[in-house]
């Protein structure tokens, strides 16, 4: 029995392995180069062949599809309505394999677990006669047949799907009982759906591939070196130092942090650019159909970039355009009420506060302002500055991707800029020229 198509996959998942491996080992744009052409050439094969994963979701949503339509038939019938096109003893038929799932569907996830792993480059041989990525699969889907028709598994299987349907139905309230039929309508469409978006995502895999080929070209044109960091850690490192990372009552976490150096036309300066991830989790309370309180969490995620370089200046400041954030400290307001307009300051004293807010300090606030969104610049009593804003700094629009390898590697041949970070970098260069700078600090 040779059944390959299995191992087409896995040689497809080990080729596209490699290709990221070398996205990531790549140390300048003709590397790039060099790998959008090899893919263009790639022997393959690069394309997944998913027929038979297909089938089983299209198995999966007329099981769903069934079983929801027994269900609200169920429901039709105990609130009176008697003239369905297919009911009673009509459906009986149709509803024949979801009388059986007890028995399929354990067999048919365990099969189908091990089958995609033997497809993910892991399976386990046990007969020479059958394909490797077949064996598994194979065996424990019929030990697992084997075991369903022990009866107190049919039980179990039964009373457990009425129990999920009790928890999750709000009509099992109006027939009295909880049906199976709305667990497994959930089930099978919830496992379905799962199953294609796990396939379309691995079918898209170019796409993906070709945001980090951009994301990596974009790095070394602005020459940006990415760091190896943990990013809870260095969340939780950067909250003890600047107030911006306060955010957020749940996760919160450094997704990438870069270091670069600009080159400004007056001076270049050592900086650090991070993306940081918080979420807000909130709870409510609410009353069911039943007349039971629960209780509703919902969890948002947010996120926010951040600049970090050093300053000559060691006085503390904070500054907001940001409702939702706060300092603590000696309120400043300006005798320009279009600046207080857009910002709230925070300084360790009022004579400091004259030195720092001057005319022209202002007015590069204001140009900051104007070209971000939500800004919040503090400055450490030793020097060191973060200035956090809503903006992705890091973006880079990508218009061609691996799908035309031609098209893709003019458009990486060209030397593409991130222009808001190189703005917001030109700002934070002229605002070290008015704080006064010192070339020899630099940040590490």
């Amino acid at each position: 029995m040779k059944l390959d198509f299995d191992m087409h996959n896995l040689e497809v998942g080990q080729n596209i392995s490699a290709l990221a491996n070398d996205v990531e080992n790549a140390g300048s744009q003709d590397d790039l180069l060099a790998l959008i052409n090899k893919v263009k050439h790639h022997p393959g094969p690069l394309d997944y062949r998913f027929r038979h994963w297909w089938i089983l979701v299209g198995f999966l949503t007329v099981c769903g599809l069934l079983a929801g339509y027994a269900f609200f038939t169920v429901l039709a019938y105990s609130m009176g309505f008697y003239s369905l096109p297919l009911a009673g003893a009509q459906l009986e038929p149709w509803l024949l394999p979801l009388q059986l799932s007890g028995h399929w569907a354990p067999a048919l996830l365990v099969a189908g677990i091990a089958f995609w792993n033997s497809e993910q480059g892991r399976p386990f041989q046990v007969f020479s006669s059958f394909s490797a990525a077949w064996q598994g699969p194979l065996l424990v889907g019929c030990v697992v047949l084997a075991l369903t028709f022990i009866p107190q598994w049919q039980y179990f299987y039964w009373v457990g799907l009425q129990t999920l349907a009790a928890w999750i139905s709000p009509f099992d309230s109006l027939s009295g009982y909880g049906d199976p039929g709305s667990a497994l309508t959930l089930m099978m469409l919830i496992a379905a759906g799962w199953l294609a978006y796990t396939l379309r995502r691995q079918a898209n895999w170019r796409d993906r591939l070709s945001d980090r080929i951009s994301e990596r070209d974009a790095l070394f044109n602005n020459g940006l070196t990415e760091m190896d960091i943990n990013g809870t850690q260095e969340a939780a490192s950067l909250l003890k130092r600047f107030q911006d990372f306060r955010r957020g009552n749940d996760d919160r976490k450094v997704m990438k942090l870069f270091h670069g150096y600009f080159d400004g036309e007056q001076q270049g300066f050592a900086y650090r650019v991070c993306q940081y991830r918080y979420s807000v989790r909130t709870s409510s309370t609410y009353t069911n159909s039943n007349g039971d309180l629960r209780t509703r969490t919902t969890t948002k995620t947010y996120y926010r970039h951040s600049l970090l370089t050093t300053l000559n200046k060691s006085a503390w400041v904070g500054i907001s355009a940001d409702s939702k954030k706060r300092f603590d400290g000696v309120k400043y307001k300006s005798d320009d009420t279009s600046f207080n307009r857009q910002f709230r300051c925070w300084v360790e004293s009022a004579p400091q506060a004259e030195e720092f807010f001057t005319q022209e300090m202002q007015q590069l606030l204001l140009e900051i302002a104007a070209q971000t969104d939500k800004p919040v610049l503090e400055i450490l009593n030793d020097g060191s500055l973060c200035l956090s804003l809503n903006n992705d700094v890091l973006a880079l629009e990508r218009r061609n991707s691996l799908e035309d390898p031609d098209a893709f590697a003019k458009e990486i041949a060209a030397h593409n800029e991130l222009q808001t970070l190189n703005d917001i970098l030109r700002l934070i260069g002229r605002l070290r020229l008015l704080q006064g700078i010192d070339l020899s600090r630099e940040l590490e």
